[in-house]
């Protein structure tokens, strides 16, 4: 009952797997804020190259426009399109944006632009995974059973401080 190389291979694309360009309501900040409308340039090193994103942000209208190459080989070379912007109230009076995926309509916090796509998106359109730990193994990092087999007892061997609290009791 398994052998060499007898367990799960392959999987779904995780976003550090897939080179994606990312574009998140936190790297606006101060365009969202402002109250005129304005425009934001982005640089992404892709493959060795930059790729120049353009973002024309217009808060008061609910919207940024997106220009930028495609990352597919075939298809349109320039891409030029919308996507909504919403906001939430916060606590004490504040306002925490997001993005209307362009193509599910999906509210999200991060737009994705992964190899082979020709618009940014949201990453459960794209269907990407985050490459952590998946979520049914959380449990076992919180009460100090790590991964590698790691010695300790409760929460000091996930925090480290075991060590730290027999030194100085002794």
């Amino acid at each position: 009952m398994g052998g060499w190389n007898s367990g799960r291979t392959g999987g779904q694309l995780t976003l550090e797997g897939c080179d994606s360009c990312r574009l998140s309501t936190r790297n606006l900040r101060d365009a969202l804020r402002s109250p005129t409308d304005g425009t934001v340039w982005r640089y992404y090193r892709i493959d060795g190259e930059l790729m120049h994103v353009t973002l024309e942000v217009r808060p008061d209208r609910g919207y940024l426009r997106l220009q930028h190459p495609s990352r597919t080989s075939s298809g349109p070379n320039h891409m030029d399109y919308t996507a909504g912007l919403t906001w939430t109230e916060v606590g004490f009076g504040g306002r925490r944006w997001w993005f209307s995926c362009p193509i599910s309509g999906r509210r999200c916090a991060t737009l994705y632009l992964p190899r082979g796509a020709q618009k940014f998106a949201a990453a459960t359109t794209y269907r990407l995974a985050y490459g952590g730990l998946p979520p049914w193994k959380w449990s076992s990092l919180k009460y100090g059973f790590a991964p590698g087999g790691g010695e300790g007892n409760g929460k000091e061997a996930a925090y480290g401080r075991g060590d730290r609290r027999q030194a100085t009791a002794g």
